[in-house]
């Protein structure tokens, strides 16, 4: 994408589109066994036809409530578990 270029709701349909495809070419298995995303408020995340891609792709949304005086929860909760889960496992590279 060029250096500059506004993401809306259609261009983010289609970074989701390209991510689905990556991920059944080369995670073959990943997307049966389930797909999590994160998204904050921002207005393409949010937008309706985001939201019909995502349902038809059956991936579980969290969403983040909007001006969160908190630091994000993920932080404290989601990363320990992942690094612990993931500690000491190598990946091969694609």
């Amino acid at each position: 994408m060029p250096k500059g270029t506004t993401i809306n709701a259609n261009r983010y349909c289609e970074t989701l589109r390209k991510l689905r495809r990556a991920i059944q070419n080369r995670r073959q298995g990943m997307l049966t066994g389930g797909i999590m995303l994160l998204n904050d408020n921002a207005r393409p995340h949010t937008a309706a036809a985001t939201q019909e891609l995502l349902n038809q792709f059956g991936w579980e949304i969290f969403d983040r409530p909007p001006y969160s005086p908190d630091l994000a929860p993920i932080n404290f909760h989601l990363f320990l578990k992942l690094k612990e889960f993931l500690g000491g496992i190598r990946f091969r590279s694609d």
